[in-house]
């Protein structure tokens, strides 16, 4: 039985942090109120009631804080209004009228300072933009704010199209920001960069950053180069094409160039994401080239070209951690295994009909996360028995024979299937002995076979979330005995598609397992609307969420076309 409603207090820190707010938020308010009454108050009207000066005197009850107590408080209060206000373009109003994004301007004003190290907009949510193409509220000032009072920031994030649906230009300020905040080792600026000068800057300017995500960015090949050699930001749009050329033809050099003459980041970037950039082959070269350390390009299709490319100059390894490969090539898979000691994260695919050999695998003990899109049926089971040590696995392969995986990888705790299994299964083991020990994510987003889905299910006793479209023939009955076989003490989410399930399965899942807190999809069960109504009443005390419907998401990859391949790319 789920747990009871609890109406515990907030911790003393978040009642501390929310009454601080609070305050800052009513005093603004009030000043807001009297500079409206200024001008027919004799008192007042001695009173200097700008935004400038309020703002200052309420800096002040913050400047009495101790250093790291100071840093601490800045740094919460911070997050704490950006997430609050994340949806502030929305049309909403406080109840004394003061607009939200008003408000967040005025809060950012008081709070941030060089103490604020993360400036996280990821969580931003704009609207569409008007016909007239106005800039968003707020957001000019906020760009102020932090030039003019961030430079000790280390972690700055946007989220993805933010510049596209505002209809703003971002590179100025980006350059500006690269300029004034030379701290930063963590840059999010995904669909946010259009001009390889920003790159410019970012590499002169900001010598540790150790992550910069430009995925969705306009980006070429030639722009990388601005990250490698020191090259000024303010390069004029006739001069880049020459500029280019000549940085081309030192970054084809055999004979390779100290560090010292390169710019900071090349020794201290690790995590370089270019993913749905206009990069290829040649760009994804002149990086792994020349930023050694490396070790994860995002989800990047032409890694591969340029591991064979690199690995024929040279015998190094590489400290790349993440792969993502689209061919039918096993010598890329071979060279994959070899080249790549410390990989954590394979995604592998193929539109060829070809077996894989995944024997060449065997050489990457920290392969942890696989994931498989296979436009074939293909035998992968007794394949897998090479990689037993993966925590996750994710196949998009029909026709797979779940019982082998199983066996195959004993150690999994997520798996992913988005293609229907064969309904047979092969399991050598006793019925009732539990097999996947460490299991805790199941998530099957394609219908199942009753016999496959009872070997998941029965056999994972560790079960947290299970995520399932359809398992054919399930009836109340089914699952009665499935949970005298495994009791999912453990469960906390179950959403289950389309099924002949009862009100008395919703029942009964809810009477056994104790920390179940979301259940659903109720909408495709055979629930009446009157059973839905009176389960809300019954259950509105206890901590559970019930799901009646739900959107399923796309976990197809995205990123590039199913015609595209990792090797149909060259470097020229």
């Amino acid at each position: 039985m789920p747990l009871e409603k609890s109406f515990s207090p907030l911790p003393l820190e978040e009642l501390c942090l929310l009454a601080v707010i609070r305050c800052l938020e009513t005093d603004l308010i009030l000043c807001e109120v009297a500079r409206g009454l200024q001008a027919n108050s004799l008192l007042l009207r001695r009173r200097d009631l700008s935004t400038a000066r309020i703002s200052e005197e309420l800096r002040e009850y913050l400047a009495f804080l101790p250093g790291t107590l100071s840093e601490m408080v800045r740094q919460k209060i911070t997050n704490k209004v950006l997430k609050k206000y994340a949806k502030m373009s929305q049309p909403q109003t406080p109840p004394l009228g003061l607009p939200l994004h008003t408000m967040t301007v005025r809060l950012l004003e008081i709070v941030l300072d060089d103490e604020v190290q993360t400036f996280d907009l990821s969580d931003f949510q704009p609207v569409i933009r008007t016909a007239q193409f106005r800039p968003q509220p707020g957001v000019p000032e906020v760009w102020e704010l932090v030039l003019d009072r961030c430079c000790g920031l280390r972690k700055f994030s946007l989220p993805p199209l933010l510049c596209t649906t505002l209809g703003i230009n971002m590179s100025g300020f980006l350059k500006s920001l690269a300029q004034q905040c030379n701290k930063l080792t963590e840059i999010v600026l995904k669909d946010a960069v259009h001009d390889s000068r920003v790159l410019a800057a970012i590499a002169k300017n900001c010598p540790c950053v150790r992550l910069l995500d430009i995925s969705g960015s306009n980006i070429s090949c030639m722009d990388i180069l601005f990250l490698i050699f020191p090259v000024s930001a303010k390069i004029s749009h006739d001069m880049k094409a020459p500029q280019l050329a000549k940085l081309k033809l030192l970054a084809m050099q055999s004979t390779p160039f100290p560090m010292t003459s390169l710019n900071g980041l090349c020794a201290t970037m690790r995590d370089l994401i270019l993913t749905n950039t206009k990069v290829r082959a040649l760009g994804a070269y002149f990086a792994l080239k020349y930023m050694p350390n490396i070790t994860s390009l995002g989800d990047f299709v032409f890694a591969t070209a340029v591991l064979k490319k690199l690995s024929q100059e040279s015998k190094n390894k590489f400290a790349l951690k993440q792969i993502f490969y689209r061919g039918p090539s096993c010598e890329k898979v071979k060279l994959i295994g070899t080249s790549c000691p410390d990989l954590e994260i394979l995604h592998l695919g193929s539109d060829d009909a070809k077996r894989l050999n995944f024997k060449q695998l065997s050489k990457l003990p920290k392969l942890r996360k696989l994931t498989l899109e296979l436009a074939f049926p293909v035998d992968i089971g007794p394949e897998l028995a090479h990689l037993s040590q993966l925590c996750e696995l994710q196949l998009q392969v029909p026709n797979v024979d779940v019982g082998l995986i199983v066996e195959s990888c004993p150690l999994l705790q997520k798996l992913v299937l988005t293609h229907e299994p064969l309904k047979t299964v092969s399991v050598s083991h006793d019925k009732e002995k539990p097999l996947l020990l460490h299991l805790e994510e199941l998530q099957l987003e394609c219908q199942i076979s009753l016999n496959a889905a009872a070997l998941l299910l029965t056999r994972a006793p560790q079960l947290k979330v299970v995520k399932l479209v359809r398992i054919k023939k399930l009836t109340d009955r089914v699952l009665r005995e499935w949970l005298e076989i495994n009791p999912f003490e453990h469960l906390e989410t179950w959403l289950l598609g389309y099924s002949q399930l009862t009100i008395r399965s919703v029942s009964r899942l809810l009477d056994h397992c104790p920390r179940l807190s979301t259940l659903g999809r109720l909408s495709g069960w055979d629930v009446r609307s009157w059973e839905s109504r009176r389960l809300q009443r019954t259950w509105q005390e206890y901590q559970i969420n019930l799901v009646h419907f739900s959107h399923k998401q796309n976990d197809v990859a995205q990123i590039m076309d199913a015609t595209v391949s990792s090797d149909d790319e060259t470097l020229q």
